[in-house]
């Protein structure tokens, strides 16, 4: 037998559809049959007339047995003929012919036994095309029409490529394993079932161990019924539901082929790996080439963000969902590529462990802080702009720089109510600095000032006009609603099922810009962690070994005189928004009593165990709590609240906390054990309550589902994407995956495909009027 057809592999060829029947056959067997008929009695009957008695006898025999083989023989080749037709209206759009030529089989010898009308031993495929040999199945599929017509297995023996003629001799099938034996009839009769009797299983794999499959390659004929996401969607969770393991398919529709294979199961959690960084290399030199790792999608494989050809980056999720960590994942691979990085932390906590991190210039934690840092890096973006215009420089001159900004709708919220504290008559209405990240998203690509941003939600209300198209590369962790999934993934569908219960677990863009589902890595806050821990020892190990970039710190403006004053009573101007934006940058080193890392190492610990009491922050701390600090007076909390309210001031700048900051102030100077006091406290705890805290409790059965509304029954039809779904026989809630559709097996019943918190699969086949208990997504998002 000769060497088998070297194809390309994942070529495909363009096939022919169904082609036009061939014409009938003419077989004139039954007349001949019958003319041998007719002569046999006239030799009989008329041998003696003419006076040949004795070959009246052998000459009707002769006759009679022409008469009985021609009928004989001629009804086997019409049903060979009829049967040889119906082969090759099948095997002609495989090889890409228009129409049906009986050209393309021929029959070279037909054997094989008793069988009636026979089995053809020998045949001979020639196909027109030579496109066809681009096909790296059409061989086999050639082999499957044979088989699936009864003619048995076939295999390939020689392949004229001069002659495009292909040589197939009957052959004995392989005989299967013992474990093949139950497992892959149940899976084709599967596949038979959700893909119809016509679908062939052209390749299967199978676990050695166990016996069950792992893979399986189908060609079917469905054509235009899978172009619903839905459809194929309900076929592989079939798959999954029927068969061991979690599945899921790779569908070509051009050729009709169909890949199922089990999913790898995603790791629970998957730390940032250590991997060598040249701290010698040249930022100039290798900008193009830079690849920040931040997960691993289902095969293991690591996905990355490249700024040169991505340059900015959007980063949601509520919280819980890993969003934070991801974070730092971030920071810690471009600090150790040499990036100088400014960092805006919106929760003024997140980020204070990367103070002192190495080639971290700046974490801004206070507004005013946070608008300087954005007007200086604007100006900065404007300043190559204006270098390469008046051709001082290019932009291969230029160092990378990414500005970090953390929670951009707090940010945007606290800027709005700081600016209306400090507005002065002639500023705009809106604060600037809002703008100008709108300008940065456009075009800071140019003179390689990249932005990552993070949020909660991609709101319409935060990102206003063309901001969030500027943000191609995008990762979502955690759950999205079906009105989030539209805004971030332009699909209601993407990223609304995945688990809950799976921190870390998200949805991306692959390299060709499809969302996939990845678990990020995980890197450990500096500021939290354990001396002599594992995740100190992986911080040490990720820790940059050279500083590129010195620390920056930002010098909070000093007050002013107001010249316009009364000589005889002096005034102190008040500071303005521009006042903060011209704040001067120093370096850490020379303003140690500015540096908040040297704080923080200085910080009394008695200090902070009264910082964690919300009674001494509300003023209310009695003599006895303080007992432990010598030096305050019986009846003093003076000094246990003035320096709290100095670090909250410092941490934390809004409207209302600088309502509320005010009110405490005021109270610590009157506070004391009367009883007056304590009601004007307790009042002020009112103030600030939860207005959550009088809300009903929630239907559901997890503390978790805030973000879905209250439990309600409804028909099966009504369900829609992203419902929360009640199953019964486990108790669980499930979020429905997919839009409800006619089921693929029983046309009268509903199909809902669902997925659970604990990343398990399944689906419901209901009647339409089935009641369901179903929870919905709250209506939190606002702008498409």
């Amino acid at each position: 037998m000769s060497a088998p057809l070297q194809q390309q592999p994942g070529a495909r060829f363009t096939r022919s559809p169904r082609v036009p029947s061939l014409p009938p056959r003419h077989h004139t067997y039954r007349r001949d049959s019958f003319c041998f008929g007719v002569s046999a009695v006239g030799a009989f009957a008329g041998a003696p007339i003419v006076g040949l008695d004795p070959w009246a006898g052998p000459a009707a025999a002769v006759a009679t047995f022409a008469s009985i083989a021609t009928a004989i023989f001629g009804r086997r080749k019409e049903l060979r003929d009829a049967l040889l037709d119906e082969v090759i209206e099948d095997v002609c759009p495989i090889l890409g012919l228009p129409e049906a030529t009986r050209a393309a089989l021929i029959v070279k010898r037909w054997l094989r036994g008793w069988e009636w009308p026979g089995l053809p031993e020998k045949l001979v495929v020639h196909y027109d095309s030579a496109q066809a040999v681009n096909d790296s199945t059409w061989i086999d599929d050639i082999a499957a029409v044979f088989e699936a017509h009864g003619w048995g297995f076939f295999e390939l023996d020689r392949h004229d490529h001069a002659r495009r003629r292909l040589t197939f001799y009957a052959a004995e099938p392989p005989e299967p394993s013992a474990s093949d034996s139950d497992h892959v009839i149940r899976a084709k009769r599967i596949v038979a079932q959700l893909l119809g009797p016509s679908a062939t299983v052209s390749a299967i794999d199978v676990s050695a161990d166990t016996g069950d499959v792992t893979s399986m390659e189908v060609r079917h004929e469905l054509g235009a019924k899978l172009e619903s996401d839905g459809y194929r969607t309900r076929i592989e969770r079939g798959v999954g539901a029927t068969l061991p393991g979690r599945w899921r398919a790779k569908w070509n529709l051009h050729t009709d082929w169909v890949r199922f294979e089990q999913r790898t199961a995603f790791p629970d959690s998957v730390w940032l790996p250590v991997v060598d960084v040249d701290v010698e290399e040249n930022l100039l030199a290798t900008y193009d080439k830079v690849e920040i790792p931040y997960g691993i999608d289902e095969d293991g494989n690591e996905v990355f963000w490249r700024p040169a050809i991505d340059p900015n980056l959007m980063l949601i999720g509520t919280p819980g969902t890993g969003k934070t960590v991801t974070a730092h994942n971030l920071l810690v691979s471009f600090a150790r590529h040499g990036w100088p990085i400014w960092v805006l932390d919106g929760k003024y906590v997140e980020f204070l462990g990367y103070q002192d991190w190495p080639n971290v210039q700046v974490v801004a934690t206070t507004i005013e802080q946070q608008v300087a840092m954005v007007h200086r890096a604007h100006e900065l973006m404007e300043f190559r702009y204006q270098s390469i215009v008046s051709g001082e420089a290019t932009e291969a001159d230029f160092e990378p720089v990414l500005v970090f900004l953390d929670e951009w709708a707090e940010f945007r919220g606290n800027v709005e109510a700081w600016y209306t504290q400090i507005k002065s008559k002639g500023d705009p209405r809106q604060p600037p600095v809002l703008g100008l990240l709108a300008s940065m998203a456009r075009k800071a690509r140019t003179s390689r000032v990249h932005l990552v941003f993070g949020t909660q939600r991609p709101d319409a209300l935060y990102f206003v006009g063309d901001m969030r198209d500027n943000f191609s590369m995008r990762i979502s962790m955690g759950r999205l609603s079906p009105q989030g999934a539209l805004m971030m993934w332009q699909s209601p569908a993407i990223g609304t099922s995945v688990p809950r219960g799976c921190r870390g677990r998200g949805t991306t863009v692959s390299d060709n810009h499809k969302p996939i589902e990845i678990q990020c890595y995980r890197v450990p806050d500096p500021r939290k962690v354990v001396a002599g821990s594992f995740e100190a020892e992986l911080l040490d190990s990720l820790r940059p070994k050279v500083t590129r970039h010195p620390r920056l710190l930002i010098v909070p403006p000093e007050a002013k005189t107001d010249i316009d004053a009364d000589d005889e009573k002096v005034k102190v101007a008040p500071l303005t928004y521009y006042d903060f934006v011209d704040a001067e940058w120093v370096l850490a080193g020379s303003r140690p009593d500015l540096d908040p890392v040297l704080r923080r190492r200085k910080m009394n610990r008695a200090t902070g165990a009264r910082i964690s009491s919300p009674t001494a922050l509300l003023g209310l701390l009695q003599p006895e709590a303080s007992s432990s600090n010598v030096n305050d007076e019986p009846g003093d909390v003076g000094p246990c609240v003035a320096p709290i309210v100095a670090r909250v001031d410092t941490a934390a700048r809004s409207a209302e906390a600088s309502r509320l900051l005010d009110k405490l102030a005021a109270t610590s100077q009157s506070a004391g054990p009367s009883k007056s006091s304590g009601r004007r406290s307790a009042a002020k705890l009112t103030l600030v309550a939860d207005p959550e805290d009088d809300a009903p409790e929630s239907d559901g059965s997890d503390p978790e589902d805030d973000e879905y509304g209250p439990i309600v029954e409804i028909a099966a039809c009504e369900v829609t994407l992203g419902d929360l779904l009640y199953l019964e026989e486990s108790g669980d809630w499930v979020v429905v995956d997919t839009d409800p559709e006619p089921d693929i097996v029983e046309d009268d019943l509903l199909s809902l495909t669902w997925r659970s918190d604990s990343d398990e699969v399944g689906e419901l086949a209901l009647p339409d009027s089935s009641a369901v208990s179903i929870r919905r997504p709250k209506p939190i998002y606002v702008g498409v």
